[in-house]
C-alpha cells in the first residue's frame, strides 16, 4: 500500500494530479495535514464502487417495458389525486417565509 502525506498548500497545488494518481492505481492513500495536523484522508474508492452495471435495455422503449411491475402502489392509492389540498403562499402573495 503507497501511501503519501503533505500538507494543505502542496495538496491545493497538485489536487487534480493527486486524484489521477489515486485513479490509476500509483498512491492508495493520501493524508493531508495543516499545521502538522491530520485534516483529512483521501483513498481508492472499493472496487466494487467504481462502476455501475450496464443496462440491459438498448432502446427507450425496451427501458420503459423492463420497469414493468416495478412500482406498486397501495390498495387505494389515487397517482391522480392532488398532493396537496390547502392554499400554497404564492396564493397569499407570501414570497419568502
Amino acid at each position: 500500500m503507497t501511501e503519501t502525506m503533505m500538507n494543505v498548500t502542496a495538496f491545493k497545488a497538485k489536487c487534480s494530479e493527486i486524484f489521477d494518481q489515486l485513479a490509476a492505481g500509483e498512491i492508495d492513500k493520501v493524508t493531508v495535514t495543516k499545521r502538522g495536523r491530520v485534516v483529512g484522508v483521501l483513498t481508492r474508492p472499493e472496487p466494487k464502487a467504481e462502476t455501475l452495471p450496464k443496462p440491459k435495455a438498448e432502446t427507450w422503449e425496451e427501458w420503459v417495458a423492463s420497469m414493468k411491475g416495478s412500482v406498486v402502489m397501495p390498495p387505494g392509492f389515487d397517482p391522480t389525486a392532488p398532493a396537496f389540498d390547502g392554499v400554497w403562499d404564492a396564493e397569499m402573495a407570501i414570497l419568502h417565509r
